[in-house]
């Protein structure tokens, strides 16, 4: 992957090697789908700092749409999750998605 954990005293965040906006969506997008039901630290975080920052890149619908259907089992998935923290997770990745929806 093309990124990083960088850990900071207060707060944790991604750092890209390459810009962002470079990154194809298959298999980064997908694979941080499937990573939306981790329950660990840093995979949790990774999982759903990366989704929600891809998807904030401007025009990022252009890539999305392709893998859209390779991302919905995961999102069910992660959706029927048992634990909370999972659910949580989701919701917050919900948002960037509706977004980029429109």
């Amino acid at each position: 992957m093309n990124y990083r954990l960088v850990h900071g005293s207060v707060k944790h965040k991604l750092a890209w090697s390459s810009p962002i906006e470079s990154t194809s969506f298959d298999p980064v997008l997908v694979t941080l789908a499937e990573g939306l039901k981790e329950t660990m630290h840093p995979y949790a975080f990774v999982a759903r700092q990366g989704f929600v920052e891809l998807l904030q890149i401007p025009n990022s619908g252009v890539k999305t749409l392709p893998v859209l259907s390779k991302i919905i089992a995961p999102i069910r998935t992660a959706l029927s999750h048992s634990d909370n923290n999972v659910s949580r997770s989701w919701t917050y990745c919900r948002i960037s998605l509706n977004v980029f929806s429109g």
